[in-house]
């Protein structure tokens, strides 16, 4: 985390931070994603997006293990769509290192033109904050 984002919620599979300057979501996952927690994660991020009146999320899935199916039809049939409902403009996707991961967030990308992957946080983080 940077000194400049504010943890706003940690669990075991997910950190989410919010630079307020610049108002993004910094939703950092961790390791092998279960459906449930992965779910509750998601319907954090969906309060905080509408709390903090963000339209901008930097989803960091560096660190992501292994693959998470269970959860990918959700969400870019459920949860994007509400997100997107909540105002989400911009969704900087940090790819996963790991393959099997990486399948998985293949196949839950949205419909929707709002999400622009990248390999890199900073290259991420740098690309939102020239978005309107």
């Amino acid at each position: 985390m940077r000194k400049e984002w504010e943890v706003l919620h940690t669990a075991v599979n997910c950190e989410i931070s919010l630079d307020r300057e610049s108002k993004i979501l910094i939703c950092r996952w961790i390791g092998f994603q279960h459906e449930k927690p992965l779910k509750d994660s998601g319907k954090i991020i969906l309060v905080l997006l509408k709390k903090h009146k963000c339209c901008k999320i930097l989803n960091d899935n560096t660190d992501v293990l292994g693959p998470w199916y269970h959860s990918a039809e959700w969400t870019s049939t459920k949860w994007f769509p509400n997100m997107i409902e909540a105002g989400l403009r911009h969704f900087a996707w940090v790819c996963p290192k790991d393959m099997f991961a990486q399948l998985s967030a293949e196949k839950a990308l949205p419909q929707q033109r709002v999400v622009k992957t990248f390999y890199f946080v900073e290259e991420a983080m740098d690309w939102l904050k020239t978005q309107e």
